[in-house]
């Protein structure tokens, strides 16, 4: 049985004359004082609730859904069903690898040039096979362990990131129905919920970089304020945790029913945090970029010494292997940042608002017809 206590009491500030409401308010205990500011901010813009359809615009307001829309670059895509589909993108994340590979061509060209100028060399250097193929086996399960822990962080980054998603549309049905004879809880409610994918992606990619502060392609002011007051988005903003402090303030208004899926996005938003600030260990990566330096440079000399002219071209085919895989878990370990490979946050937080609007118009829609 869904356990509710009484919503928050409407606060009749309004009919205070300014001065009078000034200083009333610092003769509070500061919480609630807190609170009080709160309520303050809100119905300074509205002298009464907004209707379903009003706030459902609010929400979802062209300017903003651009400004989300912004936060993302387009994500490659391919058809899973073509196979040369995949292919055809495939130069776009050789560029990634490019550098090394390059390198490693390089080095074989000097191990040919060497074998050119001293053919006597050639029988020691074949000799070296027999160590650089046992050390191919340890890098071999030392990338495909790499590989294999990022594709887990990457699924539980894409489970918890639509859990979130998930949770906000439940929250948000909970709250139109618990808060149907209180618009003014409801409205408050819906806000923070919106603004919570917001806060949990500005987080996550954390401050902004120079290039995009001057090529001004995000605008983290306007993805909050037609859904908080000026005040709260500051308070957003310039917050540590700015999706603890999102969290916090639902569950100031909050109903106790709906303090389930809170926790549930509390602890989707933890996984997300985990996942972006720890990397795998140190060690571990270093010890396999060494090993895998060490092989590309002794299988070098061995194809220079089997292959002659053509050792070039079969180095930098296998090094691309290799250092690809090496790339693509790279690519996906952390994957919150605004690249074509990584989550669409944006997306996501532009989806959330759109869904909790539907459900807004949905059920008050339905309310009208009871």
């Amino acid at each position: 049985m869904l356990l509710a206590v009484e919503p928050l009491e409407e606060m009749q500030h309004d009919e205070l004359p300014t001065a009078e409401w000034r200083a009333t308010s610092d003769e509070l205990p500061t919480a609630e004082r807190r609170a009080t500011s709160n309520e303050q901010s809100i119905s300074s813009r509205h002298a009464a609730p907004l209707s379903a359809r009003d706030l459902a615009d609010e929400l979802i307001t062209p300017a903003r859904v651009a400004a989300l829309a912004e936060n993302d670059k387009a994500p490659t895509q391919y058809d899973p069903y073509s196979f040369t589909s995949a292919l055809n993108k495939l130069p776009h994340f050789a560029i990634t690898v490019a550098r090394p590979v390059l390198v490693t061509m390089l080095w074989t060209i000097g191990w040919c040039t060497y074998m050119e100028l001293s053919p006597s060399h050639r029988d020691h250097i074949e000799e070296l096979q027999e160590f650089a193929s046992p050390l191919l086996v340890v890098v071999s399960f030392l990338l495909v362990f790499r590989l294999s822990r990022v594709a887990v962080r990457d699924w539980d980054a894409r489970s918890s990131i639509g859990l979130v998603v998930e949770m906000c549309r439940v929250l948000s049905s909970d709250t139109c129905v618990l808060c149907a004879e209180c618009p003014a809880q409801r409205e408050r409610l819906l806000r923070w919920t919106v603004a919570l994918p917001v806060a949990v992606k500005n987080h996550l990619r954390g401050p902004l970089t120079r290039a995009e502060i001057l090529h001004g392609n995000c605008d983290r002011r306007q993805e909050l304020v037609p859904v908080l007051r000026d005040t709260h988005v500051d308070d957003v903003l310039e917050s540590k945790f700015p999706p603890l402090h999102v969290l916090n303030q639902l569950r100031a208004v909050a109903y106790r029913g709906l303090c389930e899926s809170i926790n549930r996005m509390t602890n989707a938003w933890g996984v997300m945090e985990k996942i972006n600030g720890t990397p795998l260990p140190f060690a571990y990566v270093a010890l396999l970029r060494s090993f895998l330096l060490i092989y590309l440079s002794l299988q070098a000399a061995i194809v220079a010494a089997h292959w002659s002219w053509a050792a070039p071209f079969a180095m930098g085919l296998l090094s691309f292997s290799l250092l690809g895989i090496e790339a693509a878990a790279v690519e996906r370990e952390r994957p919150f940042r605004r690249e074509r490979n990584h989550l669409a946050l944006g997306r996501f937080a532009a989806v959330t608002a759109q869904c909790v609007a539907q459900t807004l118009l949905d059920l008050d829609s339905a309310k009208g017809r009871r």
